[in-house]
């Protein structure tokens, strides 16, 4: 449970940082 919750927190991260540099690739091609 506690490696579930520690696994998706994990994920949650990852995905906002791979937002954030699509998000400034975006920005920076524009």
């Amino acid at each position: 449970m506690l490696c579930k919750k520690l696994c998706k927190s994990l994920w949650i991260r990852a995905s906002a940082k791979w937002l954030n540099v699509t998000e400034y690739f975006i920005l920076l091609v524009h």
